[in-house]
């Protein structure tokens, strides 16, 4: 219902563990897991929510992509315990960083994610936003500061002075997807 996502999608796993069941052998894991997506589109609103650009969110058309360059994930994991490094999400309006754990072998998920958008925003609020729960329920966290009143003056001032941030830049995909998929 939030619009189609598409995009080719590769993945690397090597690990290695001992257990009495897969699950139990994940656990223990050593080694590293590698997930790409390249080359395609989704919903321009979700592009301008990964860049924090509120305005641009409100603004987007139903029907209105964005391409997708890269969603990169690469997680080295020692003893069933991953860490992103580094999980990007670039696409054409904005790029999102993510840094955190996947834990085996309750599959629960720590990340926490900032973004930018690629070009001027309408209105870019500051913060960041988290990812926790588990690879089959994983749950979105907006901390109530970032939808306080007190943060979307602070993104108004910033926008009618301009000084909303840096902006992000293109990601090198090509070298990123080489480096997860290893």
């Amino acid at each position: 219902a939030g619009g189609s996502f598409t995009g080719r999608v590769q993945a690397h796993a090597q690990l290695s563990g001992r257990g009495d069941t897969i699950r139990a052998a994940i656990a223990r894991a050593d080694g590293r897991l590698g997930f790409t997506v390249r080359d395609g589109a989704l919903p321009a609103r979700y592009a301008a929510a990964a860049g924090f650009d509120a305005g641009r969110v409100l603004l987007a058309g139903k029907n209105d992509s964005a391409s997708l360059r890269c969603l990169i994930l690469t997680m080295p994991v020692t003893n069933g315990q991953g860490r992103a490094s580094p999980l990007i999400v670039d696409t054409s309006e904005s790029q999102l960083t993510g840094q955190g754990r996947l834990s085996f072998p309750g599959e629960t998920l720590d990340l926490r994610f900032t973004g930018a958008p690629k070009r001027h925003s309408l209105l870019r609020v500051p913060g960041a936003v988290f990812v926790r729960g588990t690879l089959s329920d994983p749950a979105l966290v907006i901390p109530p500061e970032i939808r306080s009143a007190g943060n979307i003056f602070k993104a108004l001032g910033r926008a009618i002075t301009g000084r909303q941030g840096p902006q992000a830049s293109d990601a090198n995909c090509a070298a990123l997807a080489a480096r997860a998929l290893r």
